[in-house]
């Protein structure tokens, strides 16, 4: 090895340590990539990546797009949402989430609070919603999503301020990113039970929460559906309320 080389870590020595360096290389900051930035984040060789990236390729766990990026598969898609973690909640919340979608023809999620991020145990896709890049088991900030806010406001007060002394980044201008207009909003939200996004991640797209309960009556999880700005909420605040209570009357 010349000078100027630096040696891999021992974890990356190993198949299985490259396949997992190159995975974990994808975040939700930077869910598509090209191979470089992959060979940069996971510290491995370009040609390396090149070659595990085609292996992984070909199992469905990664997919090349048509300008040579790429991007998690659906095959790992499928294998993460089998988690036993949440494959209860997932199953028990399936005909609600259903029928949410039947009636509202909008972007339906189950939602939970993880490592303080907003993870997404299912989802589905409404024709009528607008494109939300958000897949079961990917997650999105707490910050700027009705379901983060809601999971958070129901959260112990060191999460709380945890999130509030990270940074909260931007995303729209009407992301909320000062620390006590966010726990100001908290606090209207645990009062309220339901909490809005109103293009706060994305322009154009709103979305309003309510709280999933379990057997204590704790919050564990959050109930959503997304929309555009200009169809009114109070419609799908009323229905995502009824979905929700009545799915936690089931896990009770």
């Amino acid at each position: 090895m010349s000078s100027h080389q630096q040696a891999l870590p021992a974890e990356t020595n190993s198949v299985a340590g490259k396949l997992f360096a190159i995975l974990s290389s994808f975040a939700t900051d930077r869910s598509v990539m090209r191979l470089t930035d992959i060979s940069h984040r996971s510290g491995l060789p370009l040609s390396t990546v090149h070659r595990v990236c085609g292996e992984l390729e070909r199992w469905g766990g990664l997919e090349k797009r048509t300008d040579g990026s790429w991007c998690i598969g659906d095959r790992l898609w499928e294998v993460g949402i089998l988690a036993e973690r949440y494959a209860a909640l997932r199953e028990a919340a399936a005909p609600f989430l259903g029928d949410l979608h039947a009636q509202t023809r909008q972007n339906v999620t189950l939602a939970v609070l993880d490592d303080l991020r907003v993870r997404y145990v299912d989802v589905i896709r409404g024709s009528q919603s607008p494109s939300v890049e958000v897949r079961p088991g990917g997650t999105l900030p707490v910050h700027a999503t009705s379901a983060g806010k809601l999971l958070l406001a129901h959260a112990p007060r060191e999460d709380q301020r945890a999130v509030a002394e990270q940074g909260l980044a931007r995303y729209t201008p009407y992301t909320i990113t000062a620390p006590g207009q966010l726990l100001r909003e908290l606090c209207l939200v645990r009062r309220g039970e339901v909490a809005y996004s109103r293009e706060e991640l994305q322009l154009g797209t709103a979305s309003v929460a309510a709280p999933v309960r379990g057997t204590g009556g704790e919050v564990i999880a959050a109930l959503t559906v997304a929309f555009r700005v200009m169809r009114g909420g109070e419609k799908f605040e009323l229905l995502v309320r009824r979905h929700a209570e009545a799915l936690s009357e089931q896990l009770a």
